[in-house]
């Protein structure tokens, strides 16, 4: 990744004045927060204790963390009750109705991740398009629109690892059984 690599993150249309959202642009926890048209892009996790700032709350340009209330200016990141404190914040754009963060070289998470699915599967569906939104790079292979020898390779390899369902999905060298959300977020760190 060059040093002036943007990465796509969402749409503009799916974040509203006023609201959070968290992205996980190549696994690195970030949310952005739109207040007045304009779009802040900060650390997802407070510094105090590591919670999900997504689920706090958002008052003008003040950021509550959910867990013990410490509050952030979510333009510069500063934790009000003491500034030395502060949360990551990142350089934000939009082209097109879309929106980019530049992140810097020592954030960056990179997992692997596989994914076999079925074309038929609900819950395959479902994760692809939850993967898709979190994470970067991600292979997919849809098992019964495979040629023969991939369908094999796949079988060959939920046998292996005692797989009986789909999704079937590979983070690094752990492997997930069937849809299990809760499972996908502890190995990814999200």
């Amino acid at each position: 990744m060059a040093e002036n690599d943007w990465i796509y993150v969402t749409d503009e249309s799916d974040l509203s004045d006023g609201k959070m959202m968290p992205v996980y642009p190549l696994g690195v926890h970030v949310l952005l927060a739109k207040v007045d048209d304009l779009i802040y892009a900060l650390s997802g996790k407070c510094v105090h204790m590591a919670c999900p700032l997504y689920t706090g709350t958002l008052e003008g340009n003040i950021l509550t963390c959910p867990c013990h209330d410490w509050r952030y200016n979510i333009k510069t990141g500063e934790f009000l009750d003491a500034t030395e404190l502060r949360l990551e914040t990142y350089q934000m754009k939009s082209e097109n109705g879309k929106l980019f963060i530049m992140l810097t070289k020592g954030e960056i998470i990179v997992k692997k991740v596989s994914m076999y699915t079925l074309s038929t599967c609900p819950w395959c569906r479902k994760q692809k398009s939850s993967f898709k939104t979190t994470i970067y790079h991600l292979t997919t292979l849809t098992t019964n629109l495979a040629d023969e020898k991939t369908q094999s390779m796949i079988m060959n390899e939920l046998d292996a690892n005692g797989a009986n369902g789909f999704p079937f999905v590979k983070i690094d060298k752990n492997v997930v059984h069937g849809y299990n959300p809760e499972r996908y977020t502890a190995l990814l760190d999200l």
